[in-house]
């Protein structure tokens, strides 16, 4: 604070009755998103005496990594009933529904991990929602295409 007159240099040295590390100290500038599955393991276990909504990011992020690749799935069921014409009106249709339900899905994750990194809702809750609601509308896409319905939105 400017009142410094002496400076002490130590090649290690113990501080009794602080239980903190210097691994603990410096975590406390992580964010979730940039961290992988061992390091938000490891976080949340060494940090399990936080509050819930300071490991509410950890949390989030660490069931949304187990989410994220279900992602695939679900745009795979959702486009391919889309993509299927047969009539003369052309896949157009289906190409820009197949897209605004891509975007759909990428903007309610978006929200859904906001919520639970803001702990408003549960982790897992956060990280599956969209998920599991665009892969339910999916199969009910393909169970229309094959029983030779129309799907509403595509023309």
């Amino acid at each position: 604070q400017g009142n410094e007159t002496k400076e002490e240099l130590f090649a290690q040295k113990e501080i009794s009755g602080w239980s903190e590390t210097p691994w603990r100290l410096s975590s406390a500038t992580l964010k979730g998103k940039y961290m992988t599955v061992p390091q938000l393991e490891h976080y949340l276990q060494e940090n399990s005496d936080f509050p819930e909504a300071n490991l509410a990011e950890f949390r989030t992020q660490m069931w949304y990594r187990f989410a994220l690749p279900w992602n695939v799935l679900v745009v795979v069921l959702v486009a391919s009933p889309l993509c299927i014409a047969f009539s003369r009106r052309g896949a157009l249709g289906g190409i820009a529904g197949g897209l605004f339900l891509f975007i759909g899905l990428f903007a309610s994750s978006n929200v859904f991990l906001a919520l639970g990194q803001g702990a408003r809702i549960s982790p897992p809750i956060a990280a599956w929602t969209p998920a599991v609601a665009f892969l339910l509308l999916g199969l009910v896409l393909l169970w229309r295409r094959a029983t030779n319905r129309p799907i509403p939105f595509t023309g």
